[in-house]
């Protein structure tokens, strides 16, 4: 549903191959992260959280969070 709402706002064929792009990375890299957190130990959880939250996000990667943003809002 969320990808439904996304696609009918998009105004180009690029905007559209990028959301189609990010859709399915997110989709496959979650739940590829979920099967993994199934092996984890609390304290691996903890410490891969706490990894997770210094990421900083890589610059080319910018325009495709802008493009969400605004297409989820």
């Amino acid at each position: 549903m969320l990808y439904q709402n996304m696609v009918d706002k998009v105004n180009t064929q690029l905007d559209l191959f990028i959301i189609t792009q990010i859709y399915f990375q997110v989709k496959f890299q979650l739940e590829l992260l979920l099967r993994t957190l199934q092996y984890f130990t609390n304290s691996d959880k903890a410490k891969f959280i706490s990894f997770l939250s210094n990421c900083q996000v890589p610059p080319q990667q910018e325009y495709q969070i802008s493009l969400l943003d605004k297409l989820c809002n």
